[in-house]
């Protein structure tokens, strides 16, 4: 006797096209996401790289600014509002 219908997958016939499934689909997935990820992260890399060394050369540049500014303001400027010892007069009397 031969079945006339064919009857619902079991559990041994469902892990089956499940494995057949992952096999078709989800390794190739995997596989591009993994090869995406590492080539952006090496491209990445040189304007990494590039940006980190001009930040650095700004900073380098913003402590010699700095360096010089404090040397030149040990000395009071000439006319700069500040009063100078002994000097008595009053604006506008």
């Amino acid at each position: 006797m031969v079945p006339l219908q064919m009857g619902i997958p079991g559990g041994p016939e469902l892990l089956v096209i499940l494995l057949i499934m992952v096999l078709l689909f989800g390794i190739p997935l995997v596989i591009l996401a993994v090869g995406g990820f590492a080539y952006l992260r090496t491209s990445g890399d040189d304007e990494t790289q590039e940006r980190i060394a001009e930040l650095e050369g700004e900073i380098d540049q913003l402590k010699a600014d700095l360096d010089v500014d404090t040397v030149t303001d040990d000395e009071p400027a000439v006319g700069d509002g500040t009063d100078a010892p002994g000097d008595d007069s009053q604006p506008g009397a």
